[in-house]
């Protein structure tokens, strides 16, 4: 895997690493609690079936629950915050909220957030559009401005929370919303973390004219295809099958959609990181940072097989290859 890096390496400009992911959630309460949920007890039982038992409610703005992330970020990633020159914030937050989107309170919560973490001389940068996908999107971005040379240390995060009159069920009844913030920094710096082989997006913009609840199939067969291709186009850029990479992380939705994903991806199921969906179900784009953080901790100092992450949205899908360093 080692000669693979620099194999990689010797053919760009310069590299980036992904470092420090880690995590921020409320409490974890049943989801038999949710207000929806009790007056629908055929959709409780679907989802305690399929693998969900609680999820994360918080009473935090999304901001508060980012800057505990973010702490343990810094420290797991050892990067001074002086040294951290960017700073991309990943939400869903307004999309999900049904009131019209005011970047005013989004740039005064961001201001709070950097002035609280002796962050305030970066600039500041947004990624929304690709709601569940927005962690992989901001990712992209950092690892641009780093293989550019204008950037060395960019810190990434999310963070999304829903208030109290807000629906916590995803689309169609198949998970449920939790609050939550996540965040990494991507690096020039190779000393620990992951080496970020290839990232790749696959879009279908005509998917949102299309109503799931009238035409279930369609929908279906189209997001099939759409995570099959961004999953297929990276593996081809890297050479690589499903079966190569030792580990997949993706969106905690539920048991029934993993098994879709592996049969698109070509990964088999019991590869899948499978151990969040009980626990915190859907934590919109956090997802993938989340069970990064988790699956991190478990293999720390292990070498390992490349590390597939995939992030699924309603008509935007992203992956990334990731290798340990060791």
């Amino acid at each position: 895997m080692k000669n693979l890096i620099k194999e990689r390496s010797s053919q760009a400009v310069s590299c980036a690493y992904l470092k420090g992911a880690s995590y921020e959630v409320g409490s974890l309460r049943p989801i038999s609690e949710i207000e929806e949920l009790k007056k629908d007890t055929n959709t409780l039982d679907t989802l305690l079936t399929l693998g969900l038992e609680t999820f994360s409610l918080s009473t935090k703005k999304p901001v508060e629950l980012a800057k505990s992330s973010i702490e343990k970020t810094v420290d797991r990633a050892g990067v001074d915050r002086s040294q951290i020159d960017e700073v991309i914030y990943a939400t869903s937050g307004y999309a999900m909220s049904g009131k019209p989107w005011c970047p005013v309170h989004y740039s005064k919560e961001l201001n709070s957030l950097l002035l609280s973490l002796n962050l305030s001389h970066c600039t500041g940068m947004g990624v929304s559009f690709s709601q569940c996908v927005n962690i992989i999107a901001a990712i992209e971005l950092a690892v641009g401005l780093v293989e550019s040379g204008r950037k060395k240390n960019v810190l990434v995060f999310s963070a999304d929370c829903l208030s109290p009159h807000e629906s916590r069920l995803v689309d169609n009844g198949i998970s449920v919303i939790s609050d939550a913030a996540a965040s990494c920094i991507v690096s020039s710096e190779q000393n620990n973390g992951y080496f970020i082989e290839a990232i790749n997006k696959n879009i279908d913009w005509g998917l949102l004219e299309i109503d799931s609840a009238s035409d279930f199939s369609t929908f279906f067969k189209r997001t099939a295809e759409g995570i099959s291709g961004a999953v297929q186009q990276l593996n081809q850029s890297l050479g690589r099958v499903g079966s190569d990479y030792e580990q997949l992380l993706t969106n905690s939705v539920n048991l029934s959609i993993l098994r879709i994903i592996s049969r698109q991806t070509k990964v088999d199921v019991d590869r899948i990181y499978s151990k969040n969906i009980s626990r915190f179900a859907h934590c919109d784009c956090s997802d993938i940072l989340i069970n990064l953080a988790d699956y991190e901790l478990e293999k720390e100092g292990e070498k390992s097989d490349p590390v597939l992450l995939l992030a699924s949205g309603p008509y935007v899908w992203g992956a990334m290859s990731l290798v340990r360093m060791c």
